[in-house]
């Protein structure tokens, strides 16, 4: 359903920095069960979820923004429209109609910022880490794209033959 949390698996990594960690066996592969570690992981996991959603929750809100303003902007040529009917303004009057409306608009929603992403903005940000999907996307579409030029040269290959 929609707005649920997802169902499914989860893999979580998660790093124990500390001079005396409790394996289960002298190979490491796993961290004792002690209540407190548990309970930690836990207040961790916790605290991730709530800066998760804090996260998506003010995308949701510039997304809704955006589509509001979208549809206010798009309906005030038509409102000024409506008023020179009504009224019987002339265009310099419509025009001015028309930027007071745009101007009660970034007075009541706010005047809108570049929305673009800038790393500089981002202390966290890494260009390393953020490059990671996109090399493999590339490489895929490079792939693709190189197979469709071969299937085109084999079919050019073929209808010569034919025309032979």
């Amino acid at each position: 359903s929609n707005g649920a949390l997802p169902v499914g698996p989860v893999t979580i990594a998660v790093h124990i920095a500390s001079v005396w960690v409790p394996f289960t066996s002298e190979s490491k592969e796993a961290i004792a069960h002690y209540p407190e570690i548990i309970s930690e992981i836990k207040l961790a996991l916790q605290e991730a979820g709530r800066r998760l959603q804090k996260y998506t929750l003010k995308k949701r809100r510039v997304k809704d923004e955006l589509k509001k303003r979208s549809y206010i902007e798009k309906y005030i040529p038509h409102v000024a429209i409506g008023l020179k009917e009504i009224l019987g303004l002339k265009r310099v009057e419509t025009d001015k109609v028309e930027q007071a409306l745009k101007q009660m608009l970034e007075k009541h929603r706010g005047k809108l910022e570049d929305l673009e992403f800038d790393p500089g903005k981002s202390a966290e940000y890494d260009e390393e880490f953020a490059a990671i999907g996109k090399e493999e996307q590339e490489e895929g579409e490079e792939g693709e794209q190189g197979e469709e030029k071969e299937a085109e040269e084999k079919e050019g290959v073929k209808k010569e033959e034919k025309i032979k």
